[in-house]
């Protein structure tokens, strides 16, 4: 695979997601999450290794927008809690 790949004006820059579209500082869309999703999905299965963030990567970052919120509504810090 070439290192770089001009495609009307944009690069790739060798990985199967997120530079295949996007132009050198231009944001990616809310569309273009799911593409590399499914790009890191399909990379994992086929390295044998486990998908990244998992379930409890996603636990973690509920337990802390749980925290947010709730300091919000409190107006003091508080602790994130534990995954159980």
């Amino acid at each position: 695979m070439s290192p770089a790949i001009g495609m009307s004006g944009y690069k790739f820059m060798g990985k199967a997601h997120t530079n295949a579209y996007r132009q050198a500082g231009g944001a990616i869309g809310y569309e273009h999450t799911f593409a590399n999703q499914a790009a890191d999905l399909l990379t994992a299965v086929a390295e044998g290794r486990p998908m990244q963030p998992d379930f409890d990567d996603g636990l973690k970052c509920q337990l802390v927008l749980d925290a947010v919120l709730e300091a919000a509504a409190s107006d003091r810090w508080v602790d994130v809690k534990k995954p159980s």
